[in-house]
């Protein structure tokens, strides 16, 4: 035990039952329990005469690969080891009067330079040996990060988007969560207080909104604040380090009223790539060609746009007029889009249309005299999701 940790470029599984817990958890943890699972996958573990799983890490090994310098190594795994323990997992049945808690690691212990982690036999079917219902991750990928939302932002997304659960991969998904949830998810709001877990535990659709209020401890409560403290954070290190690219966008209760959903947009960065290399052929407009397009744009979208922003939109149109046209009735039929940017530049990639009604016509004159509030070029299919809202 306490071999040495070869990095390399090993992938692990981590159960996606496991990564959809709600818990706030500190950078160190959670490269902890990533280095652990792998340690796992790969075959890497004693296990007790009770089924327990161990798992020992040289701390010499550990501070190399988190490449940490600052301050006492041991005291900061002396007080994840706290934290670590003192986790749970639960299921409550209100109905039927039954609940059922457990620890996750039961034991923590540090002697002798080595770092040894016990996880719970209990839970041996959601760690050991997955078949089903997991996501493959990748360790270097996963200790690359720096902010510990961008290492819950990043499986998060990836256990929804790529996990093998048989669906075709097309390689680019759309995915929203209410802004509540996410909160929680990301461990913005700390959901560990057991009156927290009593909402959450045991429901098909948990109200989120009341799971936050209840919380003890919980920051960034202004939607400006959590974008540009967190998600913005966290987006750019998971697009500059991972293997994929996510943008996001915003739902509100009324233009300029409170965010309420959040909805990303994740991509291959092989994709985005490939895609990148197609347009690069093609062949460029002059510079004249191009004003009259933006011209053009002008005459179907308004005056208010930016040239920035129209340009934007007719490089992801690559300079096809019906693009815009079809992209730009769909935008006069949605409502309460923040980002009128990125759902265009959304809309023309993927070849959204509006849907016929008799009032196609005023709509497309109300996008004409559209003075949109430009803030970041994310995208999204708002129409589907908004069609999608409606029926529920």
């Amino acid at each position: 035990m306490g071999s040495e940790i070869v990095l390399a470029d090993r992938d692990y599984k981590r159960s996606n039952f496991l990564i959809s817990t709600k818990y706030k958890a500190s950078l160190l943890e959670n490269r902890l329990m990533a280095v652990s699972l792998s340690k796992i996958s790969n075959s890497e573990y004693e296990e007790d005469g009770g089924g327990n799983l161990i798992v020992a890490m040289k701390a010499s090994e550990l501070k190399k690969l988190f490449r940490t310098n600052s301050g006492s190594f041991y005291e900061k795994l002396d007080a994840v080891s706290q934290a670590m323990t003192g986790r749970t997992i639960g299921w409550t049945d209100p109905e039927k009067h039954s609940f059922e808690y457990i620890s996750v690691v039961t034991k923590a212990m540090y002697d002798d330079g080595v770092f040894t982690i016990e996880f719970n036999h209990h839970l041996k079917k959601y760690i050991k040996n997955l078949t089903e219902n997991f996501t493959i991750l990748n360790l270097p990928t996963m200790l690359s990060f720096k902010y510990d939302s961008s290492f819950r932002l990043y499986e998060l997304l990836k256990s929804k988007a790529y996990s093998p659960r048989g669906k075709a991969d097309t390689g680019v998904y759309h995915i929203d969560f209410d802004l509540s949830e996410l909160k929680l998810e990301l461990g913005v709001v700390n959901a560990n207080s057991d009156k927290v877990q009593r909402i959450l535990n045991g429901q098909e659709a948990p109200n989120y909104e009341k799971a936050v209020e209840a919380a003890p401890e919980r920051t960034y409560d202004r939607w400006s604040d959590f974008n540009n403290r967190i998600l913005k954070k966290a987006t750019k290190e998971i697009n500059e380090l991972s293997d994929i690219f996510i943008t996001y966008d915003t739902l509100g209760s009324g233009r300029g009223g409170k965010i309420y959903k959040v909805l990303f947009t994740i991509e291959k960065k092989s994709v985005v790539e490939k895609q990148h290399d197609t347009n690069v052929k093609r062949r460029e407009l002059t510079k004249d060609e191009k004003f009259e397009f933006i011209d053009e744009m002008r005459d179907i979208l308004g005056t208010g746009w930016k040239t920035k922003d129209l340009d934007a939109v007719a490089e992801a149109a690559d300079f096809d007029i019906e693009k815009i046209r079809s992209a730009a009735a769909a935008l006069a039929q949605a409502r309460a889009v923040e980002n009128p940017t990125g759902f265009m530049v959304s809309a023309v990639r993927e070849g959204y249309k509006a849907a016929p009604s008799k009032g196609a016509k005023k709509a497309a004159a109300k996008t004409a005299s559209r003075q949109p509030e430009l803030v970041n070029t994310h995208q999204y299919n708002f129409e589907q999701l908004e069609l999608k809202l409606l029926n529920k």
